[in-house]
């Protein structure tokens, strides 16, 4: 009997990374995986960590797919982008992911919903989805696509889904693989993308999701019948959740990073989300730290993590008792476990940040999380998926400079009163099949249940 073949398509290796325990669990399993990186979007490794993952497991291959070769193919991109305006209209997310999503529209769509409410209101009615979705339909799948997995022979197409903007051609890859027959799965890549970013415009046999919260937001906005949602919790955190030591000791990441070991410190974790205005939350934070009559806190260093593509922070870089991280080498183009970052939460007092996904990687490797709260960041703090967070006693929320401070100087008082809340939160929102169940298995539990 032949070796049984998942092909996996996911955008890079950086993303990759997210899933290498779903990977692990697969060729563990003796299933030969192929990944399928996405070549508009080809970001060359920054080490061999690839190549050495491939030396240790033969069943494991990689390769840049074939971009759309249908001549139809622009006009697809177009109405699956227009179709993402509706979807996102339609679930009346917040103007930041409206306007975002007006990017990548035609000129005549975004002059329309910009202008005219109530053609922005129509853009966003159901009629009008259908009747996107029925050209969706009627849209016959790509050529080149279908002609490579039709050679590739796998038993399953597994897809990180983005489609954010459609240039990806992921949609595509469920598309053509329903036409051969061949069992199709998407997997959630991450805390937001169901409320934020892109419609499932093809419906796969199943969609693999965090949590509860996720699948409900599959049955009221995609449309997803409940038997195709598996909840399997996040594959992403499973190096964190079963990781129990830093890379480096607290002597060593101090003197690397030029802190003095025995002194604690408030980890900033700057967001894409925050942009250019991360560089005012730290000074916000720092003025905080230094109002505070608690000397532990007034003399706190503050240590930025950079967010890879947003490196820039010129601004801050003179600020007294602010010390920032290199930036991840190359945008984190590695299945290597990101070192720095681990330890960097590890060895903090506690992280801060505006809005992150960071949170979810603090409460695996152990550390509080605090929220800075302020008008300024409203558009940032007020995302579904973002409020929907808050008030699960997971998080500290800082309303005020005053309020943060104290918040800190109880954390140094090791008084940290959402300890339980973030275990409690964290064995609902990332591992709510069981906390020490790792979620990459149960996804490829999922899997062989329908192969």
């Amino acid at each position: 009997m032949s070796q049984r073949k998942v092909l996996f398509f996911v955008k890079s290796i950086r993303f990759l990374r997210y899933f290498k325990s779903v990977v692990e669990a697969l060729l563990t399993r003796g299933y030969a995986v192929q990944v399928v990186f996405d070549a508009t979007k080809i970001e060359p490794p920054l080490d061999d960590s690839l190549e050495q993952f491939k030396k240790e497991h033969p069943g494991f291959s990689y390769e840049n797919g074939p971009l759309r070769t249908s001549p139809h193919a622009r006009a697809v991109v177009r109405l699956r982008n227009i179709r993402n305006l509706a979807f996102i209209l339609r679930i009346k997310a917040v103007p930041r992911h409206v306007n975002r999503m007006l990017q990548f529209v035609p000129r005549i769509f975004k002059r329309l919903a910009t202008r005219v409410p109530l053609v922005a209101y129509l853009f966003g009615s159901r009629a009008f989805e259908s009747f996107l979705a029925l050209c969706e339909w009627a849209t016959p799948p790509d050529r080149g696509i279908t002609a490579f997995l039709r050679a590739a022979r796998p038993d399953a197409v597994l897809v990180s889904y983005r489609n954010f903007p459609c240039v990806s051609p992921d949609t595509d890859y469920i598309k053509s693989a329903k036409a051969l027959g061949i069992k199709t799965a998407i997997i959630t890549p991450s805390w937001d993308h169901l409320t934020t970013k892109s419609l499932i415009q093809v419906e796969p046999d199943a969609v693999f999701v965090w949590n509860e919260e996720h699948a409900r937001a599959l049955r009221a906005y995609h449309r997803i019948p409940k038997w195709k949602i598996k909840i399997t919790g996040a594959p992403q955190f499973d190096a964190w959740l079963s990781r129990r030591s830093p890379f480096l000791s607290r002597e060593q990441f101090a003197l690397r990073h030029g802190l003095h070991s025995a002194q604690p410190f408030l980890l900033y974790i700057a967001s894409a989300s925050a942009g250019t205005r991360n560089p005012a939350a730290i000074r916000l934070l720092r003025e905080a730290c230094d109002a505070s009559a608690d000397e532990r806190v007034r003399t706190m260093p503050i240590v930025v993590r950079p967010y890879p593509g947003y490196e820039e922070l010129s601004l801050v870089s003179d600020t007294r008792g602010v010390y920032i991280l290199p930036p991840p080498v190359g945008g984190r183009r590695t299945l290597q476990d990101d070192a720095l970052f681990y330890d960097a939460i590890f060895h903090a007092l506690a992280v801060v940040a505006l809005d992150s996904a960071a949170f979810f990687d603090a409460m695996a490797i152990g550390r509080p999380g605090i929220v800075y709260r302020d008008a300024r960041f409203t558009d940032i703090q007020s995302a579904e998926h973002f409020s929907a967070l808050m008030g699960q006693g997971a998080l500290y929320e800082a309303g005020s400079q005053a309020v943060c401070a104290d918040i800190i100087s109880r954390l140094c008082a090791d008084i940290d009163p959402l300890a339980p809340g973030r275990t409690a939160y964290l064995a609902r929102f990332i591992r709510p099949r069981g906390i020490g169940k790792n979620a990459g298995e149960i996804v490829v539990d999922e899997l062989q249940k329908f192969l």
